[in-house]
């Protein structure tokens, strides 16, 4: 009985001595670090910045698993190649590809549960993280003193679990991004497109706490 107490007393004095900013993780009880890797479509480079929309996912990624000793996350670079090559075996790459003549290009989105099973086994990853990003063609605005661009940003965030070998969390967040210039200009649609990304990002950022109590249940 007194075991059981003074079990019960030291898992509650860890769970107050957790910061207000960072929910009790139960992971954080486990002396295995969690190893995640991520799979990211983007939108074509042709209207958004890629440098922009990584920085923006890396930065979530870091608030959603802030704990760097139980959560171990692959850079998404690291992935992304052997991702492309994935899709080129599978023919799950892209069929139409001429940016160059009409600015136009066309992703192939098909990655199965089949997919992201084979992907997870060969990074040796505990879960894989798939975000999948979609926007619309940019709307011009026009007001008496500004004008501006408006984007509608559909986002999947997906999180695949090696051992349950099915999703243990999914959103689908669908935003608007706008970027305005006022007395010049007609604003940038990758500006619009950065910031619907980060309005569906924000949306997932506060399941934080239930993500993470997923991949332990």
């Amino acid at each position: 009985m007194f075991k059981k107490l003074f079990s019960l007393m030291a898992t509650l004095v860890l769970c107050c001595s957790v910061t207000s900013a960072e929910a009790f993780d139960p992971s954080s009880l486990s002396a295995t670090p969690v190893n995640l890797s991520v799979v990211l479509d983007t939108p074509a480079g042709y209207a958004a910045e890629p440098e922009r929309v990584y920085a923006n996912i890396n930065e979530s990624l870091n608030k959603i698993f802030p704990n760097k000793s139980i959560y171990k996350i692959q850079p998404i670079e690291d992935n992304e190649a052997y991702v492309q090559v994935y899709r080129e075996e599978n023919c799950q790459a892209a069929s139409v590809d001429d940016g160059y003549t009409t600015g136009n290009g066309m992703r192939d989105l098909t990655l199965k549960k089949s997919d992201l099973a084979t992907l997870n086994d060969h990074f040796g990853s505990d879960y894989l993280v798939y975000i999948r990003i979609t926007n619309s063609a940019p709307q011009v605005k026009v007001d008496w003193f500004s004008a501006g661009q408006q984007v509608n940003v559909t986002m999947d965030f997906r999180i695949w679990s090696k051992a349950k070998n099915d999703f243990v969390y999914m959103k689908r967040a669908m935003t608007t991004g706008k970027s305005t210039s006022y007395y010049a200009g007609m604003g940038d649609s990758g500006h619009a497109i950065a910031k619907g990304i980060k309005k569906g990002l924000a949306e997932v950022e506060k399941d934080a706490s239930k993500i993470r109590m997923a991949m332990t249940e």
